[in-house]
């Protein structure tokens, strides 16, 4: 291209920059500095000029470069390809984010990103999660994962059932009603009581499920807290009753449960269909990471290394670690607004 230019269009001229620069914006033309008197250089010069130039412009400086030379089938090619945009590089996964779009800090934790991933495919072979951990290991850290996850996902709903110290050990009927007014459906056909008590928390595992599929949303079910001893018998057996009936017909492709803390031995659901996230400790790379992320969202453009010391000193090695984690991560958050 250059040597047709050289060629074709400089090759009776005294000076070149007039003509090279003539089809540019005025802006564009002036930015050029002054070009070598050899005609394959300054016509080299320009062209190189106009690539970096990019699509900043429209028409982009290129096509108007080339419109020096007579249209044929080579150039007319060259035109077609260099008008339409390269499509934008994508930007950074949000769900991959150490921070979740409350601005709360959520570090590491890939396995569980992955394993959340692979229970959006209307097809995953093990439609139930179980993450484990020690007592304050951080998992109920997971379901606020799991919600930011969801809500970038406008067919996907989440409906997390949490139980609090001290605030009672609710029955199967309790949950089941939660659950279903959380889905923004009427507890008015909530089957009765039966007879038979070992069957009643199937019956509203069905009608939880049923209720369900009259919304247009796929559902999450999360349940935090339920891996007490004190769970009443025939709510773990509704949970057990839900989680199997999830893996069955048109239930399987539509909803996922995940239950944080639960144990696995719980459960009479086939091992095949639950796949288990184990929390372990967060390494102190991935914790400074995370730091020098929150400075970059809030324009600090200071060294990280006195913030990254601050969050890192001291910080436990056992159980404690995530809970305190958060807790500095969240101070460091609130100190600088960000």
């Amino acid at each position: 291209m250059v040597d047709r230019i050289a060629t074709l269009v400089l090759a009776t001229q005294a000076t070149f920059r007039p003509i090279l620069v003539s089809p540019l914006d005025p802006l564009m033309a002036r930015a050029i500095p002054e070009l070598p008197p050899i005609a394959n250089l300054a016509a080299a010069r320009v062209l190189e000029a106009c690539m970096a130039d990019g699509w900043t412009r429209q028409p982009p400086s290129i096509l108007r470069f080339l419109s020096l030379l007579p249209l044929d089938e080579c150039i007319d090619k060259i035109r077609m390809r260099l008008g339409t945009p390269p499509a934008p590089a994508p930007g950074p996964d949000p769900d991959l984010d150490f921070l979740l779009s409350t601005k709360m800090p959520f570090v590491d934790r890939s396995r569980l990103r992955a394993k959340i991933k692979t229970l959006t495919n209307p097809s995953a072979a093990k439609p139930i999660l179980i993450v484990t951990g020690d007592t304050r290991s951080g998992k109920s850290y997971s379901a606020d994962y799991v919600d930011d996850f969801c809500l970038r996902r406008p067919n996907i709903s989440v409906c997390t059932q949490r139980l609090f110290p001290g605030t009672g050990w609710p029955t199967c009927a309790e949950v089941a009603r939660d659950i279903v007014a959380s889905i923004g459906r009427s507890a008015a056909n909530m089957p009765p009581p039966t007879t038979n008590a070992d069957r009643w928390p199937l019956e509203l595992a069905n009608w939880v499920l049923v209720e369900a599929a009259q919304t247009s949303y796929d559902w999450w079910f999360v349940f935090d807290g339920f891996d007490s001893l004190n769970v009443t018998k025939d709510c773990r057996s509704f949970i057990n009753f839900l989680a199997d009936r999830i893996t069955t017909g048109i239930f399987r492709r539509k909803y996922r449960i995940v239950l944080l803390g639960y144990e696995r031995g719980s459960l009479t659901v086939q091992p095949g269909h639950i796949d288990i996230d184990e929390i372990s400790l967060i390494p102190d790379d991935e914790i400074k990471t995370c730091v020098e992320l929150i400075l970059q969202r809030a324009g600090i453009m200071t060294s990280a290394e006195n913030f990254v010391r601050s969050v890192l000193q001291g910080l436990p090695k056992d159980k404690t670690r995530h809970e305190e984690i958060n807790r500095r991560l969240c101070s460091l958050i609130e100190t600088i607004q960000l």
